[in-house]
């Protein structure tokens, strides 16, 4: 719940009373004992900050000082300087008490002051660091609190705007603008705001804080490292090579010469990729090509000169291919001879083992199954799956290109598959689906077998779990954090004592994961343990040659051929979301409701003061008016609307709203007058818009229709005669879509209701399309009806066919079927004079809008102009 935003803090400002006056009743040492106990931030003039300080001012001064004198000094220190300075006039006696606080106020404290600086903070908020929890959590708050100012305030304009949401996007990371898309676009058809932004970067947070919690800290980790007895450090066998601190003599490490690598023929003379190979032998650093060290951690920040490329390697290895690093001991990353780094490696070989977190799982596609292991790693940024599972399940395999950012700077395109499944716990439970999951030859893990049946038994804590045998070996599933649902802790059991493995509980089932001490004999096994950090990113800029191949075809073939999106289907088994039916020649379409039972408020005060700023404009151009009163009465003898009568006035209740109407003419036709009603006017911050689904995208695309268009030799287009107006409004739906109107002067305005649909309604085009496209489905053949109906861009016909015979065949068989549902077709136009003849003259077009090219009348063909005659389409 949101405060009151007619209530504000500083309200009790107006009702202040001058009257007071200084008081003896405190002692005059009153302010100098006191003032180190009053806590408030002196004000700046800041209006972000103006309800916390009127606040405070008024809790800990105003309510507990009893004179206006002692108020206003306080007051006096509690300001800034500049402030203070500004208003040293009227801070020098206690009749202006009220009048200073007035003048903050009205300075600071009014509405729109408070919600310009709330803007401005939000476009002046710091972009997200990538790869950094914290900076998420910091951006949130900030963001929030704007929000929470422009709430308490009661702008939910701004809220609801889409340039608001727009402003703070894209100080999102890159990952999250596009996770952020995904969520957009799972909320349609409702339209994503910032409030929503808010919301999902608060589940972010409070993820990430999940994660944290289940993670060792770092003085924890110390503490046991320090704990360790004495026995288990006598099973421990370290290595530790430290490089000399004093300087030598510089050494070539290809020819031995006193000089630099970069200095040495042999290195310079050899080709890039020969280069890198000659690092790689003798370890030695990408950037600087001196130290035995990872670019990444150079000292020196070295990057390319090499024009356009900024990459961390160094400029006479550009161009050179991946070179992949080979696993080498840790003795040898040390030359005895180098003075420049140090480096430590650790290899250990003792009694304890780590045991990741691993269950068992089954895995689905379509009608197949297979029961295997998972690994599930929040480290990881993406979900893998092994070849083997894949061909098992028989899944199909989308290609994608990714780069791998490791030590080496020329970071390569790599061509990898992904796949989708689903999967689940063995002991049944929820289905969860999996998405992108990267396609890997195995997992290379450990090779030991956990008998949870016996081992569970040595941890009290872990007694009456529900594990099972876990086989490293067969794990063939590693779970990333990109879907972190599925791996999240629902529960945990923590161990007695530390050194000893936790037990969590995932949706996929219990798992066990920490150090499991004394299970495995040191003969038995050498543990080794492996720390890696690989990011994957898609490559959007390599493309393979079959790509390439693909896109020129399909660019070639464009709008020939039917697309994903084609509604070349029988439209008939599709579920319409509100009633449909055909009543008496004419198809009539329920209202496209977002939640079914939605009550408004009735608008017909709103409404009628429209009407009557309407009837004065009018007044004033008596042709307009004259123009005006005929469409009323053509819409009235065509029963598109119908008046209501007193009875139904207020009926139904919660169900009626009155559409605010205006004229609009065009410039090229000042004889016509086209009336707007307004869906989108709001009253009590409801609209009746706001309140309707655009329903699915039936539209065609405009596109593949102007390509289809210019096709074939005889091209045809025509129109459906007021559209939106042919398709029926059922009953129970056309109380809101009511509207006040008079002809004549002197008389109150009438109420009148639609019952047909409305031009301007959200749900009106889906509704009329579906319509239409239905008409053509019920009166045609199915061949024929699914050809013709991808040649509507709403309500414009246009096609193109290979002879007039073809062309007159299909155009009339479409014109008795759309005629037979209620879609008139007329304006016909063509290349063909005798397509033209078999329609009435009156049917044809007359050229409404009069552009001539030389001597050729022009049609108006989706924005463009048609030379029917040349068959040529220009733009004006």
């Amino acid at each position: 719940m949101y405060s009151d935003p007619a209530c504000s803090p500083d309200d009790w400002i107006t009702d202040l009373c001058t009257s007071e006056r200084i008081s003896n009743s405190v002692p005059p040492s009153w302010l100098n004992e006191m003032a180190p106990a009053i806590s408030i931030e002196p004000f700046d003039g800041d209006p972000l900050k103006w309800d916390m300080f009127i606040s405070s001012f008024k809790s800990l001064v105003h309510d507990v000082v009893g004179s206006d004198a002692q108020r206003l000094a306080i007051l006096r220190q509690l300001l800034s300087p500049v402030l203070r300075s500004a208003l040293a006039s009227s801070l020098q006696s206690p009749e202006t008490y009220a009048v200073v606080l007035r003048d903050l106020r009205r300075l600071y404290g009014n509405t729109n002051a408070v919600v310009a600086a709330s803007l401005r903070r939000l476009s002046c908020i710091e972009p997200m660091k990538a790869r950094c929890d914290l900076d998420v959590e910091r951006f949130y708050l900030e963001l929030h609190g704007a929000l929470n100012i422009l709430r308490s305030r009661g702008r939910f304009v701004e809220l609801r705007s889409a340039y608001t949401l727009q402003s703070v996007v894209p100080k999102l990371t890159y990952r999250l603008q596009h996770k952020w898309a995904q969520r957009a676009f799972d909320v349609r058809p409702k339209e994503a705001t910032i409030e929503d932004l808010d919301s999902w970067l608060e589940q972010i947070v409070l993820m990430n804080r999940m994660v944290e919690s289940a993670e060792p800290q770092k003085g924890e980790l110390l503490n046991v490292k320090r704990s360790l007895p004495q026995v288990a450090l006598k099973n421990r066998r370290r290595h530790l090579n430290l490089a000399m601190i004093a300087d030598k003599e510089v050494q070539c490490v290809l020819c031995q010469d006193a000089h630099l690598l970069s200095m040495c023929p042999q290195f310079t003379n050899a080709t890039p990729n020969q280069r890198a190979e000659i690092l790689k032998e003798h370890g030695r650093c990408f950037a600087c090509l001196d130290g035995v060290h990872q670019a990444r951690h150079c000292p020196r920040k070295v990057r390319c000169s090499a024009p356009r490329c900024s990459q961390r390697h160094h400029h006479l290895l550009h161009g050179s291919s991946r070179v992949w690093p080979t696993a080498v001991d840790s003795q040898a990353l040390v030359n005895p001879g180098d003075s420049r780094t140090a480096t430590i490696g650790t290899n250990t070989v003792g009694c304890d083992s780590i045991c990741l977190s691993v269950v068992p799982i089954t895995v689905f596609a379509d009608t197949l199954s297979v029961q295997t292991f998972a690994l599930l790693d929040p480290g990881s940024q993406g979900t893998l799956v092994t070849d083997e599972v894949v061909r098992r399940l028989n899944l199909k395999k989308n290609s994608s290109n990714i780069r791998i950012s490791t030590f080496h700077g020329n970071d390569p395109s790599l061509r990898v598959f992904s796949v989708d499944f689903s999967i689940r716990g063995r002991k049944d439970g929820q289905r969860f689906e999996v998405n992108g999951a990267l396609v890997v030859p195995s997992l290379n893990l450990s090779s030991h077998v956990v008998n949870w049946n016996e081992e569970r038994c040595k941890w009290p804590h872990l007694r009456d779990l529900p594990l099972n045998a876990i086989d490293y070996k067969k794990v063939s599933v590693l779970i990333g954090a990109d879907n972190f649902d599925i791996m999240q802790p629902l529960e945990l059991r923590k161990p007695p004592r530390k050194g000893q493995p936790f037990g969590v509980l995932t949706p996929l089932g219990w798992t066990v994961i920490g150090k499991l001490p004394q299970m495995f004999k040191p003969s038995q096994y050498s543990v080794g343990r492996t720390v890696n950090e690989i990011i994957v990113k898609k490559d959007g800029n390599f493309e393979s040659e079959l790509e390439i191949y693909e896109r020129f075809w399909d660019t070639e073939s464009f709008g020939t051929k039917p697309g994903a999106n084609c509604r070349n289907i029988d439209l008939s088994l599709v579920s319409w979301p509100s009633s449909f039916e055909f009543s008496g020649g004419r198809y009539e379409v329920g209202l496209l409701w977002k939640t079914g039972n939605i009550a408004l408020p009735n608008n017909r005060a709103m409404a009628n003061g429209r009407f009557i700023s309407l009837r004065k404009r009018l007044l004033g151009d008596p042709k307009l008016y004259g123009l005006y009163r005929e469409a009323i009465s053509s819409l009235s003898r065509s029963g598109i609307i119908r008046m209501v009568t007193t009875h139904e006035m207020n009926q139904p209740v919660g169900r009626v709203w009155y559409l605010p109407h205006h004229p609009v003419r065009h410039p090229l036709k000042p004889d016509k007058v086209r009336i707007v009603f307004d869906a989108s006017a709001k009253f009590e911050g409801l609209s009746l818009n706001d309140q309707l689904s655009k329903g699915p995208d039936l539209t065609n695309d405009m596109t593949s229709i102007l390509v289809r268009f210019r096709l074939l030799p005889v091209a045809v287009t025509s129109d459906v005669a007021s559209m939106f107006h042919q398709v029926g409004v059922p009953a129970h739906d056309r109380s809101v879509l009511r509207f006040l109107w008079s002809g004549t002067v002197d008389t109150a305005p009438k109420t009148y209701e639609f019952t047909r649909q409305v031009f301007g309604l959200t749900s009106a085009p889906a509704s009329c399309i579906y319509a239409l496209t239905r008409c053509i489905h019920d009166f045609l053949p199915s061949e024929m009806a699914s050809r013709l109906s991808r040649q509507f861009y709403v309500d414009n016909y246009l096609d193109s066919f290979l002879t007039s015979n073809e062309a007159i065949a299909h155009c009339v068989a479409l014109k008795e079927a759309t005629s037979k549902g209620g879609f008139p077709l007329v304006k016909w136009a063509s290349t063909s004079s005798d397509v033209l003849r078999s329609f009435p003259e009156n049917d044809c077009s007359q050229s409404n809008v009069d552009l001539s090219f030389g001597t050729h009348q022009m049609e108006g063909v989706l924005g463009l102009f048609w030379d029917c005659a040349k068959d040529v389409l220009r733009s004006q």
